[in-house]
């Protein structure tokens, strides 16, 4: 049985290449054959990233900082940004994450969860808004300037029921010469290579999240740079055998990247994640530690000149890496503990996303996430292993700051067994966004 699912499973996702190879073909004929036709909108490459590229040293004050507000008196300019968002979701199939498509709680054939049906859900939780100040402060003694940034964003996506439309604290962080202190993404999530999707998720493929570290980025040369750091820690670690403990490590998460900016569009990131994995067993379980890894690859391509097609891809790969991939959140997935060791397990994440501007106002997003952990014998058979995500989307772009967009989105969830669940789901969306 699990020969013939793992077959399937990969049949799967050879189809969602396959369709994401069909939509390139066809968009670039489309393209080529109306070339003088179609324009991006001011060079957005991806109308639904809001994730711009983190400034630092010299950046921060030569950067044209449009729609900020200067604060007479002195050099200190601010911005408020954020949007409204209203989210409309049919779901064909139940799914636990009603308001974000999170494969891995799609239930599995046999469980009670797997009879429910689909539901229609409207929030507007993804609502957000931000403050960026920017100044340039003087040295107490030295009398030597440098640029100072404070960034602080809020949403009212909390997932724990009793603080549902509670404000949510987002990034808050402080930016200072080249070193950045706060909660942030962390080093090697790269946003801007992410697919311009509606789904909230972001696809469960993707890597890292928001956390809190300090890092030091800067140039090697005028395309080329790095970003070295810490963040703090995490760590699930499945416990099948019911030992006494808990996982708790002791050391922060050591991380950095190198960056290649191919022009002002294109680029390419390699970055590398090195961190502790440490069970402490009380007074009748095991004590263990063990050192993982993570190494992730991302980049965006924009193919034309006009900005009217672009290609985002990321691919990662480590040992005891599950807690920086999304889709593997949501269950231990870092490594085992036993009496004997404190096994790491491997997990693997990969995607792909196509982005084109039909009009200067119509743009479509085609993407596929996949995720899967390799799991061992002592674990659960309900234990998540694999799956993944396929996007398709529409997005009206009537004025620079409006937008109205639908998505198709189809998700797999495989557990160690073999069983597969499958959800579908349409999801509407209307935003409207601060100049």
């Amino acid at each position: 049985m699990n020969k013939i699912s793992t077959l399937n499973k990969w049949r799967r996702i050879s189809l969602y290449f396959v369709i994401i190879n069909c939509c390139l073909l066809s968009f670039q004929s489309f393209a080529q054959e109306n070339k003088e036709n179609l324009v991006g909108v001011k060079g957005a490459i991806n109308p639904l990233q809001m994730n711009a590229k983190q400034l630092v040293g010299q950046e921060l004050i030569d950067d044209a900082f449009p729609n900020s507000i200067p604060i007479f008196g002195s050099k200190s300019r601010i911005k408020f940004g954020g949007y409204v968002k209203m989210d409309y979701i049919q779901d064909f199939n139940y799914i636990g994450s009603a308001y974000e498509f999170e494969s891995a709680t799609i239930p599995i054939p046999g469980t009670p969860d797997s009879y429910l049906k689909g539901q229609s859900t409207f929030h507007a939780k993804e609502t957000r808004f931000n403050v960026d100040f920017r100044t340039v402060v003087k040295g107490t003694r030295s009398g030597k300037e440098m640029p100072l940034q404070i960034f602080i964003e809020m949403d009212f996506f909390e997932d724990n029921p009793a603080l549902f439309r509670q404000p949510r604290l987002r990034h808050a962080y402080g930016v200072f010469g080249n070193i950045l202190a706060g909660q942030t993404w962390s080093i090697n999530a790269d946003l801007s290579a992410l697919p311009g999707i509606i789904d909230f998720g972001g696809g469960d493929g993707t890597y890292g999240d928001r956390v809190i570290q300090i890092r030091w980025t800067d140039k090697i040369t005028k395309n080329l740079s790095y970003t070295v750091g810490m963040e703090g820690p995490k760590s699930s670690i499945d416990n099948p055998y019911e030992l006494e403990g808990v996982a708790r490590s002791t050391m922060p998460t050591f991380a950095g990247n190198v960056r290649w900016e191919m022009n002002k569009y294109s680029h390419m990131q390699l970055g590398a994640d090195v961190f502790q994995h440490h069970w402490q067993g009380g007074q009748t379980g095991p004590t263990k530690k063990a050192y993982g890894y993570g190494l992730n690859l991302t980049g965006r391509f924009v193919l034309d000149q006009k900005h009217r097609n672009s290609l985002m891809f990321g691919a990662s790969t480590g040992k005891g890496v599950g807690h920086r991939i999304l889709f593997l959140e949501f269950s231990p997935s870092d490594g085992v503990i036993s009496d004997n060791q404190l096994e790491l397990l491997n997990a693997h994440q990969a995607y792909i996303g196509y982005n084109h501007y039909w009009t200067k106002s119509l743009n479509s997003t085609v993407a596929a996430y996949y995720a899967s952990l390799n799991t061992i014998d002592a674990q659960s058979d309900e234990t998540t292993q694999s799956g993944g995500t396929f996007h398709a989307n529409l997005v009206w772009l009537p004025y620079d700051n409006v937008s109205f967009g639908v998505e198709y989105i189809h998700g797999l969830h495989e557990v160690r067994d073999g069983r597969i669940g499958q959800a579908n789901r349409m999801q509407f969306m209307a935003r409207f966004r601060i100049p």
